[in-house]
């Protein structure tokens, strides 16, 4: 196992899981200090200020009016891998999302630029982008940068993960989706009408939220005029999860899209 010093886990995960139940989401304060998180804020800054460099199939970076994304930094020798690779964080993963085990199969990178008002990300979840389905699929999204209502923050509709729905990506604009999909509720109705609750939490480096692959959140612009918003979030799944593959799929770092067969189980690790 890779030991992280500065990585705080919780003694007692039961308050936690029975938030994440009900809501879909739950922040844990503090969950990276010290040596450890400056490390993470040093390698992304690294790779960013090269702007790719070495950029191969696993890892890579793209800019987008507003903010940069890179993807698959865990791919690369450094403390993101070591996040990725550590047991106690896995455990932790599993004990809150209710399964035996989980493990790392994805991350990101995101920068939203200072007062960008085209940064913004729309209502949506994450599931319909992943070309893989499990039990459980947990999102570790952990702030680099402080976070508060100018800065980015994440927004979620708590307990919109319950039903199971699914809503194709806020980037598709169809008003009739694949089968299986819905289209995507009307969220600032329902939260002004009192039916659903907006919920998001200010954040310092290190402080982090575990969230349902379900629940539908969304990012406003950046509206600090001189600090980016940065943060980093690993996805983990699962011991059963499979392949699954519609037009809504987004690549998975390093895995050609001809491996992707669907019902087969995944790979048991996706760093080589």
């Amino acid at each position: 196992m890779t030991m992280l010093p500065d990585l705080i886990l919780p003694d007692d995960v039961s308050t936690l899981a029975a938030r994440y139940a009900e809501d879909g989401v739950v922040p844990v304060r503090g969950l990276l200090r010290g040596d450890l998180l400056a490390a993470l804020i040093a390698q992304v800054a690294a790779f960013r200020a090269g702007d790719g460099e070495g950029a191969d199939a696993r890892t890579s970076v793209k800019h987008l009016p507003g903010r940069s994304i890179v993807r698959g930094l865990a791919h690369r020798a450094g403390p993101m891998r070591d996040l990725a690779e550590n047991d106690a964080v896995a455990r932790f993963l599993a004990a809150i999302a209710g399964v035996p085990s989980v493990r790392y199969w994805n991350d990101l990178t995101l920068a939203y630029a200072p007062a960008a008002p085209a940064g913004e990300s729309a209502w949506h979840h994450d599931i319909p982008a992943f070309p893989l389905r499990a039990q459980a699929m947990p999102t570790l999204w952990i702030a680099l940068s402080d976070v508060d209502w100018d800065s980015s923050p994440l927004v979620f509709a708590p307990g919109s993960h319950k039903d199971g729905a699914l809503y194709p990506p806020s980037t598709s604009g169809e008003a009739d989706p694949l089968p299986g999909y819905s289209v995507m509720p009307d969220w600032e109705a329902r939260i002004d009408s009192g039916e659903v609750e907006r919920l998001w939490w200010p954040m310092q480096p290190g402080d982090a939220v575990v969230m349902h692959s379900h629940v539908v959140h969304c990012t406003p612009a950046n509206r600090n005029e001189e600090h980016e918003r940065v943060s980093i979030l690993t996805r983990w799944l699962s011991g059963d999860a499979v392949w699954h593959r519609d037009a809504y799929s987004t690549p998975v770092p390093g895995i050609p899209e001809r491996d992707w067969k669907p019902g087969a189980p995944a790979p048991t690790s996706f760093l080589t």
